[in-house]
This record gives C-alpha cells, sequence and structure tokens, in this order.
C-alpha cells in the first residue's frame, strides 16, 4: 500500500505540475502533511464519493418500481446502503423492489444486511437469459484488468462469438449495468468482474475436487470443495460433490447437509441428489422418509440413469417393509433405464430369494457379480458405493452354497 507521507519526497524534486490519480476506499491525511517542510507545492486531494443525491434519486426514479406514497426520506436511506453506487442502485431499483410490492421500507429492511446476496441473485437471474454471445463476453472480459477495444474484442473472439451480434450484445450488456464504457474500451464493473471472477475459481476448485474424489483422495477432494463453495455458494454440482465425499468419509450427517442444499436447485444435479439422500435414508433404515423423497419427482426426471437410480431405491426400501410385488416392479423399470448398474441386479436377487425362487435370484446374484466386474472404473479412478463390498459377500455365499 502507498501512502500520501512515502510519495511526498518524490513530488517535492519534480519541478514542474504533476497530477496523482488514486482510488482510495478510506483517505486519511493529517495537517503533519501538508506542512511538511520538504515539500512546498500544493496538494489538492479529490475524493470521489458515490452519486450526489439528486443523480442518484433519478436511478430510483426511472425504475417505476415503487409505490407513489413511499416516504422520501426513506429514499436517502436506500442511497446510502448502496453507497451511492450507480450499478447497485440500477440492479436493485430495477429488480428487485417488485418483490416487495413497492413497499420500500421493507425492501430496505430485507436488503440492509444482504446487500451481496441481492447482487448474486440479479446476476444469477439475469446470467440465465443472456445469449451464448453475451455470456461468453462476460466470462472472457472478467480476465481483464484495462478496458478493451472492440477491434481486440473482434480479434480475440472471432470464431467464438458471432461478430455481427459483439455490437448488439455489447449494447445489452451496457444496458443492463454488466458493462462499462471507458473512452473506446469495455470493461467489467467491479461487483461483476469480482463475481465472475468468483464463479471462475468456484469451477475450478470443483474441478480439482471431483478429481481428488474420483481417485480416492477424500480428504483433500473435500478441501478443494470446501474453497468451491466458499467461492460460489450456490454452485450446486459443489455441494453435491461434497456430500458424495463426505458420504466416502462416514460422515453422512455432513453428506445430508450438501445433499439438501443440492436437491434445492432447479437442475439434473437436484434430483441426483435427491436420490442420494434417499440412499442414505434407507441404510439409516429411514424408509417411508427415502420414499417420501422420491415419489414426488418421479415423473418430472427425465434424465435415464438418474430414472434408474431413483427407482432402485424406491425398490429396496419397498423390499425392506416386506413390500416385494411392488419392490419387483421398481427394479424392473430401472434395469429397463440402466442394466449396467450392479446394485439393482443384487436388491432383485435378494427380492427373488425372499420370495422363494432361489433359481432366479442366483442368476441374479451371478449377473450382480458379473456387471461388477465388467464395471471397472477408468484408471485412476476408485471410489465405490460402500454397501459393494458386503454385497459381494453375501453374493458369493449364496453362489456357493448352491454349487456345494
Amino acid at each position: 500500500m502507498l501512502y500520501i507521507r512515502q510519495i511526498l519526497p518524490f513530488i517535492s524534486k519534480i519541478r514542474k505540475p504533476i497530477f496523482i490519480f488514486c482510488y482510495c476506499k478510506k483517505l486519511r491525511i493529517t495537517a503533519e502533511v501538508f506542512t511538511s517542510n520538504s515539500f512546498s507545492t500544493t496538494l489538492k486531494v479529490l475524493q470521489l464519493n458515490g452519486l450526489d443525491e439528486e443523480s442518484a434519486q433519478k436511478i430510483i426514479y426511472s425504475a417505476k418500481r415503487f409505490s407513489s406514497g413511499s416516504d422520501s426520506s426513506l429514499f436517502d436511506e436506500l442511497i446510502q446502503i448502496y453507497g451511492g453506487n450507480p450499478l447497485l442502485l440500477k440492479i436493485v431499483t430495477a429488480n428487485f423492489a417488485d418483490l416487495f410490492s413497492g413497499n420500500l421500507t421493507q425492501f430496505i429492511q430485507q436488503t440492509t444486511l444482504v446487500v451481496q446476496q441481492i447482487l448474486r441473485d440479479y446476476l444469477q437471474k439475469i446470467n440465465a437469459d443472456l445469449t451464448e454471445s453475451e455470456n461468453y463476453l462476460i466470462c472472457w472480459l472478467a480476465l481483464k484488468s484495462k478496458p478493451v477495444s472492440i477491434n481486440d474484442l473482434k480479434s480475440n473472439l472471432a470464431g467464438v462469438v458471432e461478430i455481427s451480434e459483439l455490437p448488439s450484445a455489447l449494447e445489452s450488456l451496457i444496458k443492463q449495468a454488466f458493462l462499462g464504457k471507458i473512452e473506446d474500451g469495455f470493461i467489467l464493473g467491479r461487483e461483476i468482474k469480482q463475481y465472475m471472477t468468483h464463479q471462475l475459481i468456484a469451477k475450478y476448485f470443483n474441478q480439482l475436487g471431483h478429481k481428488k474424489y474420483l481417485a480416492g483422495e477424500f480428504q483433500t477432494a473435500k478441501s478443494y470443495l470446501i474453497q468451491a463453495i466458499r467461492f460460489n455458494p450456490d454452485l450446486a454440482a459443489s455441494h453435491y460433490n461434497l456430500g458424495a465425499t463426505y458420504e466416502q468419509l462416514q460422515d453422512l450427517e455432513k453428506a445430508r447437509i450438501h445433499y439438501q442444499i443440492a436437491a434445492g436447485f432447479n437442475n439434473r444435479g437436484a434430483y441426483a441428489a435427491i436420490s442420494n439422500l434417499a440412499r442414505l435414508e434407507i441404510i439409516s433404515e429411514n424408509l417411508d422418509a427415502a420414499i417420501t423423497l422420491i415419489m414426488p419427482i418421479l415423473e418430472q426426471v427425465k434424465d435415464e440413469l438418474v430414472l434408474a437410480a431413483l427407482h432402485k431405491n424406491i425398490g429396496w426400501a419397498y423390499f425392506l417393509k416386506n413390500r416385494y410385488d411392488e419392490a419387483e416392479v421398481q427394479i424392473l423399470k430401472s434395469l429397463e433405464l440402466n442394466n449396467l448398474h450392479p446394485p439393482t441386479y443384487y436388491i432383485l436377487a435378494q427380492v427373488k430369494e425372499t420370495q422363494g425362487n432361489m433359481p432366479e435370484a442366483l442368476v441374479y446374484y451371478e449377473d450382480f457379480l458379473k456387471c461388477d466386474r465388467s464395471g471397472k472404473k477408468p484408471q485412476g479412478v476408485y471410489w465405490r458405493l460402500p454397501e459393494l463390498d458386503v454385497w459381494k459377500i453375501t453374493a458369493r455365499q449364496r453362489l456357493n452354497s448352491f454349487n456345494n
């Protein structure tokens, strides 16, 4: 950090006028600095604040989202909360005031404590509506520390972004307060850049964590995934992966916590997280809880592998509740969707054995062992479901007993 006191001796040696531009969050200059014997030149300090009250109010009024009866003093409080920052004022007034039906008091009470969450929610909401070109532009500019000219953008993004779409994409991003224009260059706003940088860092840590998870290095995987969530608490994949990691580390309570968080997102991973949560409930003998988790979403899931896992788990729960016919129906549905998943064969073998159909049970025990052998993981991948090793012992015992 450079202090005014440190640069004064150098300034005093310069005969020509000099202008120094500094951006400081906080600047403290004592009288001693100005009366220094080694410095006789006039020093002027221009402190850059947020927008003045009139300019800030123009942004708020232009949004036309607040009720006409709002107390004008509340607008001043809103300006204070956001430090007169034009980007934040534009975002919150344009996108979040309507969440409270124009009630400015409720809005201020809610936003006073969650400024960062509001910004993050806004960016996630808008990001989902951005075009592919706009998304790529934001990610690319997030890595740049200086404004980038339109010509540099064209030369660097040719072949990745449709050049004909570039002007309209830039204009759209400026209107949405993502970009700023400085002279002939474009640059991300500070808050947007920090958000995007955190997104990229989180994805990188998630990739590292997943790689270590597949390699069986679960403690290292946990460390990386915790960092991913620290940079982006809303990265569903990191919560899912961390839940799976905690499960391998036999910390089922923490596994549940992160599966539950992942299940709260509206994506493929949410259904996979619910499937894993149901599996943990079955292992803990909370069979009704497992069934309650799965049944409401069965008709919604489109991914066949996830749907197969859900049918397998509900069939498993039915089997343990002695509802064998229902269990068989669910397990057969699972096999129709995915016939390469060893646990499904084992559960079906258990159903057949309990029903007294030992010949078919032995066939499925054999299928289970064959599927487990043929389903070897790629080189460097060492994880497996904890229950599989126990089930293999049971399957071998049944087959050995029959052969002897």
